[in-house]
């Protein structure tokens, strides 16, 4: 039984103002669209739920193609509007725990557009994960959160 306490941070910089950004996060369609259905052949959501509040929760649960389950347990702790996002959440894969970890996202205005930084402190257990592949996994999500602004632009 092991732990390895390992941090990353990711830094965006989105062609749009904070609070357009920020809800990206907290509108529940918008985010089911980048963070939920982005996912394509290789995953099939199973369940998702977002009560997007301080103290609210987020869950999901999704379908391999190779059969396994991965699922996200959130609570947020602290939001402020355009400003900054504090969760703490912790990933399974068929019943493994893989991690538990608190993640901040921040947003500030960079001209006319946002700097988005996301930090993650994880806690990654049993070696079942680590910060490189978590790190990978949010990046390649945050690929389809630029993606979906820019669609949810054109069609503004």
């Amino acid at each position: 039984m092991s732990i390895s306490h390992e941090n990353f941070t990711i830094e965006r910089t989105i062609a749009a103002p904070p609070d357009r950004v920020f809800d990206l996060w907290s509108d529940t369609a918008k985010k089911r669209r980048w963070f939920v259905d982005s996912d394509g052949p290789e995953w099939t959501t199973l369940e998702y739920d977002v009560d997007f509040r301080v103290g609210g929760r987020e869950h999901g649960r999704w379908r391999h193609k190779d059969g396994s389950e991965l699922a996200n347990e959130t609570i947020f702790m602290d939001i402020v509007a355009g400003k900054r996002i504090v969760m703490a959440y912790a990933m399974m894969k068929d019943d493994v725990r893989l991690s538990a970890s608190l993640a901040t996202v921040t947003f500030a205005a960079k001209g006319e557009a946002t700097r988005m930084i996301f930090t993650e402190h994880g806690a990654f257990l049993d070696g079942n994960d680590d910060a490189a592949s978590r790190r990978k996994g949010m990046e390649w999500l945050f690929d389809h959160l630029d993606k979906q602004f820019q669609q949810s632009e054109t069609t503004s």
